[in-house]
């Protein structure tokens, strides 16, 4: 089952997030991390505010994730472009930081198959 593309941005949110809390995100994580957290901001600031500090919060991941799904086409696919930017970044450093690759390599492959053509 292939989830939706606000669970999937969600999710790499969420990801990029505990690599840097806990300090294991470089430079490019981080400034990858800092854009695609603007562009949800844009539309779901407090929501994202809460996200940030627990984002293994189903019940805030799902609400997150029902706001970008709401969005226009135009700014899903800006996301997904952000989201996969970010994926790609985490998994540059994901050996070093600790992160799960196999879970980096199905985020990459939802976001390829859920971006708006």
């Amino acid at each position: 089952m292939v989830d939706s593309i606000g669970a999937v941005v969600v999710g790499t949110f969420g990801i990029a997030a505990e690599a840097a809390a806990k300090g294991a995100a470089d430079a490019a994580v981080i400034d990858g991390y800092d854009a695609l957290k603007s562009g949800l901001s844009a539309f779901a600031k407090r929501e994202i505010a809460e996200l940030e500090p627990r984002p293994r919060s189903i019940g805030m991941q799902i609400a997150v994730a029902e706001i970008i799904d709401a969005q226009s086409e135009e700014t899903k696919t800006a996301l997904c472009v952000l989201a996969a930017t970010l994926v790609a970044r985490l998994r540059d450093g994901a050996p070093a930081a600790g992160l799960d690759i196999d879970r980096l390599a199905a985020l990459e492959a939802q976001l390829s198959a859920l971006a708006p053509k």
